[in-house]
């Protein structure tokens, strides 16, 4: 059926996504990035990237490859490239990167661990 080769690629326009107004709770796996607007608690490893937008609220584990946020955050966060804070996100937790961006207007209460490449 499918090529095993092909379903581990991050394909553009493949987003999984949690509206605003849901609410959710358990484990997600993807190849795909994830955008999440809604509220969800639990684990999420990411094999491209995961955008918390500005109504959206997260509290468990991530692991992804690159991470914006927008909204809120609170927990434990394994970013293998890029982790971007933009104006207005609020942060609690422990986060492991190898870069880190913020904007001015952030709240970050926690820690960071900046990975070497």
């Amino acid at each position: 059926m499918g090529d095993k080769n092909n379903q581990s690629k991050v394909l553009p326009n493949n987003v999984n996504r949690i509206c605003g107004g849901t609410e959710m709770q358990g484990d997600i796996t993807t190849q795909h990035d994830i955008r999440i607007d809604g509220k969800y608690e639990g684990i999420v490893q990411c094999a491209g990237k995961l955008v918390i937008g500005e109504t959206g609220v997260f509290k468990g584990t991530i692991q992804c490859k690159q991470l914006d946020i927008w909204g809120h955050l609170s927990g434990t966060v394994n970013v293998a490239e890029v982790a971007s804070f933009k104006a207005g996100a609020v942060f609690e937790g422990e986060l492991h990167a190898a870069k880190l961006m913020m904007d001015l207007g952030v709240t970050f209460n926690g820690t960071c661990v900046m990975k070497k490449d």
